[in-house]
């Protein structure tokens, strides 16, 4: 499966720093074409991106900001970067299934096949027609959602899910591994390890699973300047570096290593995504 990395997207140059760390699959929000996100965009729709971005509408991050999307800006930009972009998401209007389901009507009109969204709590009828007439589809609206409140709506979606198989299925802002072990997910993203390594987290991949720990923790434990913050803790002494950049490659390789775990689980499993196509079992 893909895990795209989400969040701290600043400069170009933070950018490349990003992808010689190991980072492929990114996922931007146009919510910050035009502000912070500019020069990072820059970056990924040049010559020298390693892969095609992962575009999401940026519905959500502009929701918070009492700001909109414009419809035609967002559809102009994706057909002005053909093959730049996979996939990119269908802009939703937060709370409103209905608009958000019109907006992706609106887009297929334009020639845009955009990755629609179906939200917890919208109705399932919605979510047939969404695998009906889409290859690639996204789960979302499950910010602040725990384990016993989002497994059992999911159980419910993939039980829908199953009768339209194979199809690709994103979920949004998860990476939990009790999620991604239990539904064969084509795709998820996260922002926790490029945010978590500027807020002092390191995550870490061991023995099949993967834990995020303060600085401080890891620090005591390795003695690794590189993730400290230029400080002295103890006896422990910051060596070198920039202690972002140190734990932002430590927490990639850890996100690296728990996608080629996912991937193998399903492996076993009988799922297996080989050039965008699936050949599988039933999940």
């Amino acid at each position: 499966m893909k895990l795209f990395f989400a969040g701290n997207a600043i400069t170009a140059e933070n950018e490349i720093f990003l992808c010689g760390a190991g980072l492929t699959y990114r996922l931007l929000s146009f919510a910050d074409i035009d502000t912070w996100s500019s020069s990072a965009f820059g970056f990924w729709t040049g010559t020298n991106a390693p892969a095609p971005l992962f575009l999401d509408s940026g519905a959500f991050g502009a929701f918070t900001r009492g700001q909109t999307i414009d419809l035609k800006y967002y559809c102009d930009f994706i057909k002005k970067h053909p093959d730049k972009f996979y996939p990119y998401a269908s802009l939703d209007v937060i709370g409103d299934w209905r608009a958000s389901s019109h907006n992706w009507d609106l887009m297929r009109e334009q020639g845009v096949e955009a990755m629609p969204t179906f939200h917890m709590g919208s109705p399932k009828d919605e979510l047939r027609r969404l695998l009906k007439d889409a290859p690639y589809i996204a789960m979302g609206g499950v910010v602040g959602a725990t384990q016993e409140t989002m497994q059992p709506w999911l159980d419910g979606c993939w039980r829908v899910i199953k009768d339209h198989w194979p199809v690709k299925v994103h979920i949004f802002g998860v990476m939990a591994q009790w999620a991604l072990e239990r539904y064969p997910w084509y795709s998820a993203d996260s922002s926790s390890a490029l945010v978590g390594a500027g807020m002092g987290r390191v995550t870490v991949f061991e023995a099949g699973r993967v834990t995020s720990l303060p600085w401080t923790e890891y620090a005591e434990k390795t003695y690794d300047g590189d993730v400290m913050d230029h400080v002295a803790y103890g006896e422990l002494r910051a060596k070198k570096g920039s202690a972002w950049k140190g734990r932002a490659r430590i927490n990639i390789q850890s996100q690296l290593a728990l996608q080629t775990h996912i991937t193998d689980v399903w492996a076993q499993r009988g799922i297996v995504w080989e050039d965008e196509c699936v050949a599988s079992m039933v999940p």
